[in-house]
């Protein structure tokens, strides 16, 4: 990146952290509303209670300041993708199977806040 970023922003020792905008935006989901019903722990691919617990955690020490939430972010984000996506590809397309095991989409939980 010689040449096309300024010396101090190339060789800096800290770099950005946009952890924060994931604890915002689960936040904005409907805080821990949107993990009470995983379309995805249904299908056993994850364990609510463990997913609860950690959100909770991070909920916790995000608004304590603790940068220990950092730790959890990225567990939780990619629960959180993958319930969006099993909702599009499976709850969302008609699959009448699956649709017992979906929770409210996200829009909704978003709406509801």
């Amino acid at each position: 990146m010689r040449g096309v970023l300024p010396e101090e922003v190339r060789t800096r020792f800290d770099k950005a952290d946009f952890s924060h905008v994931f604890a915002e935006t689960l936040q904005c989901l409907g805080g821990d509303g949107w993990c009470n019903s995983l379309a995805i722990a249904s299908a056993g691919w994850v364990k609510l209670d463990e997913v609860r617990s950690k959100y909770q955690t991070l909920a916790r020490l995000y608004k304590a300041g603790d940068p220990g939430y950092i730790s959890l972010i990225w567990h939780l984000w990619m629960v959180f993708a993958v319930e969006v996506w099993f909702q599009t590809v499976f709850v969302n397309s008609g699959k009448a199977a699956l649709s017992h095991l979906a929770p409210k989409p996200v829009s909704h939980i978003a709406q509801s806040e």
